[in-house]
């Protein structure tokens, strides 16, 4: 059952007792948390556009220009290029282990805030997690964007479905608490507002229902998408989550159409391949769709991530039981902090494991096969 004021309640905590002193949390707010995090969601979407853009070269753009002695050139370079097509897993695989890493803490925290320690997460540390958790979706989706080979293994892709459907309906059920006295908006240049650090149980009650929400979204979704932004709107940067979803909808609704269609073309008699033209177009319609949602990556992590800067610089004003020692959220130590900064060492791991076995199989392939490979590269480069 997820966590209420009632309940909290049953369990000794007074909302009527008002807090005076900001209590910093640096397992949540650290420095070294927030860096890691903005560090790993960064990273995934240049690398995804970068990805995104060698897909572009090497698939559209080679098919589009058929002038004499081009065509030749284009299908020696495309064979050479074959033989090293497989070194771009390690592209893929890098992306996909970002998107995990932010995954696998999104959950932890989601649930921890929604069905476990929820009762003495204040209210500014509750808007920190909803926007981490917003970066997390954020990522997942320039992920699943641009990876072609997500459903290559089925029995990998399949949990990873679930825990990203788990963590948007976390990130959902966080902003839906949100009710209309929940501290959210605010400007860096007013006083500080007392209700930020109080605790975030305390305010999750009044009228407002998933059912009105969603009604009210849609009822007005000029607000939604751009009013919220500047803090107009009940609950900041909700529109962020709406985009991401729909997004994450559109998404899915790719993989499963290309997953279909791969498992079409594997069977014995596959129906026969569209038109040359049919399939260009096609190819550039799924390249805009996957550019258009590694924007929407991108500008919303650039949002939440000010968002989190922003709050963290409005909390620092506030006075600490004892300002003689030093802000725990101003640093890196600290066990919470060294988790998600430890994290981001298994992608090295992942990025050194996959550069020994591609180049093993590369060393070990026939010599023959290697110099024809060269020959063709040689031959391309020498004929531009």
């Amino acid at each position: 059952m997820s966590i209420t004021t009632a309940s909290c309640v049953a369990k000794g905590l007074d909302c009527g007792e008002l807090k005076t002193f900001f209590e910093p949390d640096a397992d949540v707010a650290g420095l070294g948390v927030i860096i890691a995090f903005a560090a790993v969601t960064f990273s995934a979407c240049v690398l995804s556009a970068l990805y995104w853009l060698l897909q572009v070269y090497f698939e559209i753009v080679p098919r589009s220009s058929d002038r004499p002695g081009r065509r030749q050139r284009r299908d020696a370079y495309q064979a050479a290029f074959a033989e090293r097509l497989s070194w771009f897993e390690i592209i893929e695989n890098v992306i996909i282990s970002f998107s995990d890493q932010q995954l696998f803490v999104g959950v932890a925290w989601g649930i921890a805030l929604q069905f476990l320690g929820g009762c003495e997460t204040t209210a500014y540390h509750y808007n920190i997690i909803t926007h981490m958790l917003i970066m997390t979706c954020a990522t997942h989706l320039v992920a699943i964007a641009v990876v072609r080979k997500y459903w290559k293994s089925p029995a990998a892709a399949v949990p990873r479905v679930l825990v990203s459907l788990a963590v948007y309906v976390l990130t959902g059920m966080c902003f839906i608490n949100q009710q209309a006295a929940f501290p959210s908006s605010f400007d860096r240049n007013d006083p500080p507002d007392n209700r930020f650090i109080q605790y975030a149980v305390c305010y999750q009650t009044g009228n407002t229902t998933v059912e009105n929400l969603i009604t009210n979204s849609a009822a007005n979704p000029n607000a939604v998408i751009f009013e919220s932004v500047s803090g107009s709107t009940v609950i900041a940067n909700w529109n962020l989550y709406v985009i991401l979803l729909v997004c994450y909808a559109i998404a899915l609704l790719r993989l499963v159409v290309f997953g279909l269609a791969s498992c079409i073309r594997s069977r014995p008699n596959p129906p026969r391949r569209s038109p040359q033209t049919s399939l260009k177009i096609l190819r550039s319609f799924d390249a805009f769709l996957q550019l258009f949602m590694l924007a929407v990556g991108f500008v919303v992590s650039a949002f939440a991530y000010r968002y989190i800067v922003d709050l963290r610089e409005y909390l620092s004003k506030f006075d600490r039981e004892s300002d003689t020692e030093p802000n725990d959220e101003a640093g890196f130590d600290g066990y919470g902090q060294l988790i998600p900064l430890m994290l981001m060492l298994l992608t090295t791991f992942q990025i050194i494991g996959d550069l020994s076995v591609k180049f093993y199989e590369w060393k070990s392939r026939p010599e023959e096969k290697v110099q024809a490979v060269k020959t063709e590269l040689g031959g391309h480069h020498s004929g531009r």
